[in-house]
């Protein structure tokens, strides 16, 4: 090219021979290097399919070194030239996404709740069907008290990997958290089911038992007051099955067999 600046052949030469030098440098992780001899490949043949493919690898092998220190916006970026330039590769599709949902699981436990749904639903956008964006949302929409949405995308993902630990641990938390809810608003038969679907997945659940517990105590005394003595009995007595110190069940149990008592 020294001698005919113009050549064909030694501009096509000169191409390929900068594409390969830049395969090796990307194999030795050697990437800015790499970066450069793609570039310089790109000046002479803006349509060199391998400069082209080779800087998607080292756009991906730099976001993977920015993920690996935990640095998710750099390691986005990355992926975001990658995708510049093939849109839909499904590898950088894919490490995009898990760059997202990692980056969205820091900040959910950093406790910053809305941010980190935020950046689940982004990983969604790009598949809608990652195990991780769904768990990962579900758990945020549990942490904000929307407990049946919650349940529905951890059912969701139940649906395609049966026995997913996260996602049932994810759908217990649900279940108690809104049969504690209905607790609170006195609709003791819905959040007895809900209970009832803790300890379907953890039946020594604590927080399942006690729920469940207080929900027959109140369902007991609802049928007390519409005068269903022995359906309350049974439901006292169920509770103390579970918890043979529950104070709310032997009262009730005392306050049926008066009502008894005084019917006969």
């Amino acid at each position: 090219m020294k001698i005919y600046p113009d050549d064909d052949r030694g501009l096509s030469g000169k191409v390929r021979s900068l594409v390969g030098v830049g395969n090796l440098l990307l194999e030795d992780n050697m990437l800015d290097e790499s970066l450069k001899s793609f570039d310089e490949a790109l000046v002479l043949d803006g349509d060199a399919g391998g400069a082209l493919q080779g800087k998607v690898k080292v756009f991906a092998a730099m976001g993977n070194e920015k993920l690996v220190k935990g640095e998710y916006d750099p390691a986005l970026e990355y992926f975001n030239r990658a995708l510049e330039i093939e849109k839909d590769n499904p590898e950088i599709l894919q490490g995009k996404c898990n760059i997202l949902n990692q980056k969205a699981q820091y900040l959910f436990q950093s406790k910053k709740i809305k941010d980190a749904l935020s950046i689940f639903n982004q990983s969604l956008d790009l598949y809608p069907y990652n195990k991780e964006g769904l768990n990962g949302k579900g758990f945020c929409l549990n942490r904000l008290g929307d407990f049946k949405a919650a349940i529905d995308l951890f059912d969701s993902v139940l649906g395609v990997y049966a026995g997913d630990s996260v996602a049932l641990e994810g759908k217990a938390r649900g279940c108690a958290g809104w049969g504690e809810e209905l607790l609170d608003k006195n609709d003791f038969n819905l959040a007895l089911v809900q209970f009832n679907n803790v300890l379907k997945i953890y039946p020594d659940d604590d927080r399942g038992l006690s729920g469940k517990v207080r929900s027959l105590v109140g369902v007991g005394n609802l049928l007390l007051e519409d005068n269903m003595l022995d359906e309350s009995l049974k439901s006292f007595d169920e509770a103390l099955v579970l918890d043979g110190d529950a104070g709310g069940a032997l009262q009730g149990k005392v306050k049926v067999f008066a009502a008894m008592g005084m019917r006969s």
